[in-house]
C-alpha cells in the first residue's frame, strides 16, 4: 500500500454497516483458526468471492495462516486495524472504527477528519508507523522519527464529563501511558503537568487532547498520544529533553503490545474519571506526578512566576502558591510549567 493511504477497518454496527473484507477480518482476527466452509456460511459467500477477499487483506499486508483453517498470525509490531483487534483485550477502546497508514501527517488531524463527517463511536482509534506532522499543545510541533521507532496513537472519547473539566482527560491519557509503560517495560516513568510523561527528566511520550463536534452536534474529544519507543539516539537540543524506551531499558519494545495495554488502561482509567470524577483519580496521578509539591516556573505571553505547585482541581488547572503567598490559578492552554530544579 501507499505510505499515506488509510485503510479504515469499521466494525460490524447496529444497522448493519460494514464491508465484507473488515467482516471477514473480524472474524479471522479472534485468533482461532476458522475453516473455509464455515467462513463461507457466516459472510455468506461462495469461494471465489473468499478468495478474493482474502487477497486483498494480503494486499494490505496481513498473513493469514492457512494450516487446520484460516486465522492471522500477525508480525511483530504490526500496527494493522485486524492485527491489533488480535491483541486486544477491552471492551471499547480500539473497538470502533480504526484508521490506519503507513505514515500519517498527524493521527489527531484524520481522527478529527473522519468524526467531522461520519459519527464515530467512542474507541474508535488512528494509528500509524511514522507520524510526519505530528502536534503538541501551544502549536509545537512534535518529532519526527523513523518507521517502528514511535508509536503515535489517538483515540476517540465520549465525554460524559461537563464542557469545563474536558482538560482532566489529558490527566486520564498520562496515567494510562505511565501505567502501560511500565506494564510492557518495567520502566517507572513520571507525569509533567500538563501533558508528559517523562523517564528522569527527559520526556517519552507528548499528549494532545483536542475537543470537537461530530455531525451529529454530540461532543467528542480526540485523545492524542505519541510515545518514543525504539529511537536508540535523539540529536541537536533533544539528545537532553527526549527519551525512549529503548534507551532506557536497552532493548527493543513491540509497539503494538504497548498501544493494547495502553487502551486497556485507558478505558479502565477514563470508567474511574467518569464514575468518580477527580476524587477517583487523583491518587493515581499524584503519586506520578513530578510537578505536585515542587517549585515551578511558569510561563506566558503576559507574566513569568515562580512557587510550589500544590494541587489540581476538579477543571484540570493547576494551583501555585507563588513566593509572595498567592495563590495563582494555572491553566494548561495558557502557559508552560516548568520546573526550577530536577526537570525541564
Amino acid at each position: 500500500m501507499r505510505l499515506e493511504e488509510i485503510i479504515t477497518y469499521q466494525p460490524l454496527v447496529n444497522d448493519g454497516e460494514t464491508n465484507e473484507t473488515d467482516a471477514l477480518l473480524t472474524l479471522l482476527a479472534t485468533g482461532e483458526p476458522i475453516a473455509e466452509a464455515v467462513l463461507c456460511q457466516r459472510l455468506n459467500l461462495c469461494q471465489t468471492e473468499l478468495a478474493v477477499l482474502l487477497a486483498a487483506l494480503r494486499a494490505q499486508g496481513y498473513h493469514i495462516q492457512e494450516t487446520g483453517g484460516l486465522c492471522l498470525v500477525p508480525e511483530p509490531g504490526s500496527l494493522l486495524p485486524g492485527d491489533i483487534l488480535w491483541e486486544l483485550r477491552t471492551g471499547r477502546m480500539g473497538r470502533g472504527a480504526i484508521l490506519y497508514a503507513p505514515q500519517m501527517g498527524s493521527t489527531n488531524t484524520e481522527l478529527k477528519k473522519a468524526a467531522a463527517v461520519k459519527v464515530l463511536a467512542e474507541g474508535s482509534l488512528a494509528v500509524c508507523d511514522r507520524q510526519t506532522h505530528g502536534k503538541g499543545r501551544l502549536q509545537r510541533a512534535w518529532a519526527d522519527a523513523d518507521a517502528a521507532e514511535s508509536l503515535a496513537c489517538s483515540l476517540l472519547l465520549r465525554p460524559k464529563l461537563p464542557p469545563e473539566r474536558t482538560p482532566l482527560y489529558t490527566l486520564v491519557v498520562a496515567v494510562a501511558a505511565a501505567e502501560a509503560i511500565y506494564e510492557t517495560t518495567g520502566l517507572a516513568t513520571g507525569i509533567k503537568w500538563p501533558n508528559d510523561v517523562v523517564i528522569g527528566s527527559r520526556k517519552c511520550v507528548g499528549i494532545l487532547c483536542e475537543a470537537a463536534a461530530d455531525p451529529e452536534g454530540r461532543r467528542f474529544v480526540v485523545a492524542g498520544a505519541g510515545f518514543n519507543v525504539n529511537q536508540q539516539t535523539f540529536t541537536g537540543e533533544l539528545a537532553a529533553k527526549a527519551t525512549s524506551l529503548f534507551i532506557e531499558s536497552g532493548h527493543t519494545h513491540d509497539r503494538r503490545t504497548l498501544l493494547c495495554h495502553y487502551l486497556r488502561h485507558m478505558e479502565r482509567v477514563t470508567d474511574v474519571l467518569e464514575k468518580d470524577g477527580l476524587a477517583g483519580l487523583y491518587t493515581a496521578y499524584a503519586a506520578r506526578s513530578i510537578t505536585l509539591g515542587r517549585r515551578v516556573r511558569v510561563e506566558s505571553a503576559a507574566e513569568t512566576f515562580t512557587g510550589k505547585a500544590e494541587r489540581i482541581d476538579d477543571t484540570g488547572a493547576l494551583w501555585v502558591r507563588t513566593d509572595d503567598g498567592a495563590q495563582q490559578r494555572v491553566l494548561s492552554g495558557d502557559v508552560s510549567v516548568r520546573g526550577v530544579m530536577g526537570y525541564v
